[in-house]
């Protein structure tokens, strides 16, 4: 098992190996795994997940430590979208606003407004252990 480093934000608890192609080497990926394998933009996503914001992804270019919940899309965190899928575009033909609190590299989560949530380049993950625990009072996300 791979461990995480004392000075890293993951905890070894959320530290998972996963087999690389290459000479059966193993890689630490910390939080939550990936849920499910089908190309899907964040719009796409909160249909699936129900109409709701609430759900996990991450951004390909951020790397494993990255990690964001989606708060709300077109300002909504419950209901269907305004528009036509799969983009939901407005009159002006942009893409509504996914708000999401954006943990960078382990720091605690920022709000921002997610960058091109009607690319693939999100994949939906499994909430991290470590912050859910943060977010009862049970331990501290750095």
């Amino acid at each position: 098992m791979i461990l995480a480093r004392p000075s890293h934000p993951c905890t070894p608890r959320t530290i998972i190996e996963r087999p690389v192609a290459r000479r059966g080497a193993l890689i630490a990926w910390c939080a939550g795994g990936r849920v499910g394998s089908e190309a899907l933009n964040i719009f796409q996503m909160y249909q699936r997940n129900g109409d709701r914001a609430g759900f996990w992804v991450r951004r390909n270019s951020w790397g494993s430590w990255s990690f964001a919940q989606v708060l709300t899309v077109q300002g909504r965190e419950l209901g269907p979208l305004a528009g036509v899928g799969p983009y939901f575009n407005d009159d002006r033909g942009l893409n509504p606003i996914v708000e999401a609190r954006i943990w960078y590299r382990g720091a605690v989560g920022v709000l921002e407004a997610l960058s091109g949530p009607g690319t693939y380049a999100y994949v939906r993950i499994k909430a991290p252990a470590d912050v859910l625990l943060a977010a009862r009072g049970w331990g501290a996300v750095r």
